[in-house]
């Protein structure tokens, strides 16, 4: 994961590749496409303000970036949320589905393991 964050949502590439297809149509010649490049840097400049408002957001903490009713959250607030709020044994092994209690026998099977193919315990 890179240390760069972006909300979702457009990209300009339908807009780039529109003008693209102009510029080759019109052999370079940028006059003609004049619409097609107002409406790419109309893109750039909406994405550029949107990533702007999200780094902002992420420096204050704000758990906003909701898209589609779901509400998104970056790396950073992630791992403020967890340093919050630690989960205890998450992650460690024996994980605790497989977890011997003390009145429990060694020799018993309570994980049903004795008869599975494989490594010899």
């Amino acid at each position: 994961m890179s240390n760069y964050t972006k909300p979702r949502g457009e990209t300009c590439t339908k807009e780039l590749q529109a003008l693209f297809d102009c510029l080759k149509k019109w052999e370079h010649d940028n006059l003609p496409c004049a619409d097609f490049n107002r409406d790419y840097m109309d893109c750039v400049s909406r994405t550029y303000k949107a990533n702007k408002e999200l780094a902002e957001a992420a420096k204050k903490g704000v758990l906003d970036g909701s898209v589609d009713g779901r509400t998104t959250l970056t790396k950073y607030q992630i791992n403020n949320l967890m340093a919050k709020y630690p989960q205890p044994q998450l992650g460690q092994y024996p994980y605790k589905a497989l977890k011997r209690l003390p009145n429990q026998s060694y020799a018993d099977d309570i994980f049903h393991r004795k008869k599975k193919y494989g490594k010899a315990n």
